[in-house]
C-alpha cells in the first residue's frame, strides 16, 4: 500500500499581540491497490463471443482466452505479473498472445505478461489462443482454465475458472 502524509498547520493573528503558528498535525493516508483478473473464453472456430462459460467446443477447435487485469484500488500496484497455464488436452497457438507474452516450455506449458506498475483505475486486456487436441483421453471432455496474478504491493490472486466442454464423439471400432 502507498502512504501519503498530509500535514496541516494553522496560523493566527491578533491586533493586541503577535501572531503565531499552531502545532503541525500529520495524517497518513493509505492508498492501496486492489488488483484482480477476470477471465473469459470463446471458440474462435465457431465464431463465438467471449463469455465466462461454460462453452462448447469440438476437437481441433481454436479457443481464445481473454484475461482482463484491473486495479480497482486507490493506489498503484507494483510489479504486476499475470500468468496462465496452458490447459490439459490443448496446444498453445504460437504468436497468439496480445500483447506479446513470455512462454515457458516446449511445448508451451504457460504464458505470462509482466505489466510492471499499474496506476489506480488501470485496465489491461490480454489474449492468447490454444487448439483443442484432436483426440482426448476417456472421460476428459472438460477443459478448465484459471489465470493467476502477483504483485509486490499486495497479495496475488486467481481469476475465475472458465470451462470448455468438448463434444468429443466416441472413437470405437470392432475388429473381427
Amino acid at each position: 500500500a502507498n502512504s501519503n502524509a498530509i500535514s496541516n498547520t494553522a496560523t493566527w493573528t491578533a491586533t493586541s499581540e503577535p501572531g503565531g503558528n499552531s502545532n503541525t498535525v500529520v495524517a497518513n493516508v493509505t492508498a492501496p491497490p486492489a488488483s484482480g483478473v477476470v477471465k473469459a473464453e470463446r471458440d474462435v472456430t465457431a465464431a463465438g463471443a467471449f463469455s465466462a462459460g461454460p462453452i462448447t467446443a469440438n476437437p481441433g477447435d481454436t479457443l481464445e482466452y481473454q484475461l482482463t487485469y484491473r486495479n480497482a484500488g486507490s493506489g498503484p500496484a507494483a510489479a504486476v505479473v499475470v500468468s496462465d497455464n496452458i490447459p490439459a488436452n490443448t496446444l498453445f497457438v504460437a504468436a497468439s498472445c496480445v500483447p506479446a507474452c513470455t512462454t515457458v516450455g516446449v511445448p508451451v506449458t504457460s504464458v505470462s505478461w509482466n505489466l510492471g506498475a499499474q496506476p489506480a483505475g488501470a485496465t489491461v486486456t490480454l489474449l492468447f489462443r490454444v487448439t483443442v487436441n484432436a483426440q482426448l483421453p476417456a472421460n476428459s471432455n472438460a477443459i478448465s482454465n484459471t489465470a493467476t496474478w502477483t504483485a509486490t504491493s499486495e497479495p496475488g490472486g486467481s481469476s475465475n475458472n472458465v470451462v470448455a466442454n468438448v463434444a468429443a464423439a466416441p472413437n470405437s471400432g470392432l475388429v473381427k
